[in-house]
């Protein structure tokens, strides 16, 4: 019950941990497990045994699953993360394969690490994943962030919560730049929603997608924008 919970109340507590109470006193009923909500290490390995297991309530959350949550800090634990900065992210972290219905990945409090092409390529093969939000998360370079977003092949959904990257590594452009590897130019990036909320720079951002023809976005939320990145923002609404 603390793992596979309800998408509304995903909602209404985005950063707290086992706080809501289950309709039920029994085992997990389906029908309420929407979203998966991992926030250790342990919470993982549990998950992945319900979704093995024989019983036939695990098996019906093979359907009813459609959001995998990761927070990188464990709740409780002053902030203590688990998905600790590295040499590369671990593809651990990311969804199971069976589940068919899973069309959105949230992660949260993830600080910079490398992505390699073990990880992306483990993205790619999620397959149906139409949304990824993003909150409270920091990427060495730009780049690290493009190509999550280009190995989401179905990708309409995308919120960038307070999310930073680094300053550029040597070579990629200037630092006021956000930048993507030649091999993204060959794919469209066909957002139909956009969430920013909090950016610290978003000019480089928005003058990607222009560069990138995203350009076709029927939704778009901004929050909690300063002056300066409220120009941005304006110059690519129009």
């Amino acid at each position: 019950r603390e793992i596979f919970v309800s998408l509304e109340e995903v909602r209404k507590s985005l950063c707290q941990f086992a706080n809501t109470h289950s309709r039920s006193t029994g085992v997990v009923r389906p029908r309420y497990a929407r979203s998966a909500r991992i926030t250790s290490t342990e919470d993982r390995e549990t998950a992945l045994r319900i979704l093995s297991s024989n019983a036939s309530w695990a098996a019906a959350l093979h359907t009813y699953v459609v959001e995998w949550d990761i927070h990188g800090r464990v709740p409780g634990r002053a902030g203590k993360p688990w998905l600790k900065p590295g040499e590369k992210a671990p593809t651990s972290m990311l969804p199971p394969r069976v589940l068919p219905n899973l069309c959105a990945l949230r992660i949260r409090c993830w600080e910079s690490q490398y992505i390699d092409k073990d990880f992306l390529g483990a993205l790619y093969r999620l397959g149906g994943i139409t949304e990824l939000h993003l909150h409270h998360c920091t990427f060495k370079t730009s780049e690290s962030l493009s190509v999550i977003l280009f190995s989401l092949p179905e990708l309409a959904e995308l919120t960038l919560d307070s999310v930073t990257w680094s300053e550029r590594k040597p070579g990629c452009g200037p630092p006021d730049q956000f930048t993507s590897p030649p091999w993204c130019a060959k794919h469209a990036l066909a957002l139909r929603t956009l969430r920013i909320r909090s950016p610290c720079n978003s000019g480089p951002f928005f003058r990607w997608l222009v560069e990138q023809k995203c350009v076709n976005v029927q939704n778009v939320e901004l929050t909690m924008f300063d002056e300066d990145n409220g120009r941005y923002a304006a110059w690519y609404l129009q």
